[in-house]
């Protein structure tokens, strides 16, 4: 099996022979991105998902802080909300 020299760019990664006989069976449906482009999108979206996936724990372990911040201001305005509503709701005396 030949192997194809590695990029710095994508190291870790080692295309064979397979990997670029499978592309090139894919390469006639680029002729439907003209007129489809929505086949393009969905192929930006699976490689995003793709490098989310691979990076899943780095992405939460940066998330984890700003959804913590994010559900202690929606704690605090629901308080907030709570204390108007029963302030409105209490007998004004007159």
């Amino acid at each position: 099996m030949t192997v194809i020299q590695d990029t710095p760019a994508v190291s870790g990664f080692r295309p064979t022979r397979q990997h670029v006989g499978h592309a090139m069976k894919l390469l006639p449906f680029a002729r439907y991105l003209p007129r489809h482009p929505l086949f393009l999108g969905l192929a930006a979206v699976g490689v995003v998902g793709a490098l989310a996936w691979r990076n899943r724990a780095k992405i939460a372990a940066t998330a984890r802080p700003l959804v913590d911040a994010a559900a202690a201001r929606g704690q605090a305005l629901r308080e907030r909300v709570q204390a108007a509503r029963t302030r409105r709701d209490e007998p004004t005396g007159l």
